[in-house]
């Protein structure tokens, strides 16, 4: 097994840990900025580390409701519960490419906001944009590790194939 190999398995195996330690580490590197306070950093920075998942969750109630891959996890999630449901998505979310959110324009307004609010001097905030900004990074990241490109929906061509 190389080292893209490894690196995929542990991304996949560890997405949410990281997303977390990305919202941990945001939250420190705003307190030394603001010296506002660390817990409430820590959980507005968590928060937002996992905000733009609530997405997936619309799309699969809602807009994207008909494609196979939410017909596939919403039968896990009601059937077989959260963590069956959560360990699906760690191993088919990244070719599901019709979450509206997951685009380019998303992490560059979130961006503009957090540097705009860390401008102004609004710590807690900028740690919310700065936290949800680094979940966008991350993801495109991992597309660039599992697939050597960004997935369509980056570009604003959203996929919606449905059974």
């Amino acid at each position: 097994m190389n080292l893209r190999d490894k690196l995929m398995k542990l991304s996949e195996k560890l997405h949410g840990e990281i997303h977390f330690l990305l919202g941990i580490v945001i939250a420190f590197v705003v307190y030394a900025c603001f010296h506002d306070n660390l817990f409430d950093l820590l959980v507005i920075s968590t928060i937002g580390s996992f905000f733009p998942d609530i997405d997936h969750l619309i799309y699969l109630f809602f807009y994207g409701k008909n494609t196979d891959y939410s017909v596939q996890a919403r039968g896990i999630l009601l059937s077989k519960g959260f963590v069956k449901y959560i360990e699906y998505c760690k191993e088919n979310h990244k070719n599901n490419t019709g979450i509206l959110s997951h685009n380019i324009l998303t992490p560059v307004i979130s961006l503009v906001l957090a540097m705009y609010l860390g401008f102004v001097g609004n710590g807690l905030l900028t740690a919310l944009f700065f936290s949800i900004t680094f979940h966008f990074v991350y993801d495109m990241l991992e597309d660039l590790l599992f697939f050597g490109r960004l997935n369509n929906n980056w570009w604003l061509r959203f996929s919606f194939q449905e059974k």
